[in-house]
């Protein structure tokens, strides 16, 4: 069903910055009730990752995409309906990367909302220069998920206002 999604993806969309940069998604949601997995594949141009919290040591990239494709549990107000059941019932959610793009695009999220207060996250996010092996995300086998450092936006300042540089090989 993935490839089914993605050739109809191209079919719509076929360009050469879509050739590099678009990646596709899956989305797995599992009904506490009947056991029945609804499947999604969607087009991603970026990931937007949380920024891992850790008591101790330092925060990597990869902390930051299990954080991502961590299990989630969706109750409370979240519930949706099972396809399958018709409950409204508590649900597990799981992302996967089911293709990854050739050129991969990877968002932090900086800025965070609490309280109707919004603040900048300062937390030091180490990542490696080369050799980023992705593919324990991967939804299935995949050889093509290392990837090496080319550039980098950074903000400096607050949620109020800043200043953006970028560093590019």
């Amino acid at each position: 069903k993935g490839r089914q999604m993605w050739m109809k993806y191209l079919a719509r969309e076929d360009s050469r910055i879509g050739d590099l940069f678009v990646g596709q998604l899956k989305s797995c949601l599992t009904c506490s009730s009947c056991g029945y997995c609804s499947t999604a594949f969607d087009p991603f141009w970026d990931l937007s990752l949380p920024i891992a919290k850790k008591s101790y040591g330092e925060v990597n990239l990869i902390d930051c995409m299990r954080l991502f494709t961590k299990e989630d549990v969706l109750d409370g107000d979240e519930k949706p309906t099972c396809c399958h059941c018709k409950a409204r019932t508590k649900c597990m959610k799981k992302f996967s990367i089911q293709r990854f793009p050739k050129i991969l695009v990877l968002h932090l999220k900086r800025f965070s909302e609490a309280r109707m207060r919004s603040s900048k996250l300062t937390t030091f996010v180490n990542f490696p220069l080369k050799d980023l092996d992705l593919r324990e995300f991967a939804s299935q086998n995949c050889n093509h998920a290392i990837y090496n450092l080319y550039a980098i936006s950074n903000h400096s300042g607050t949620t109020m206002g800043g200043h953006y540089t970028a560093y590019c090989k």
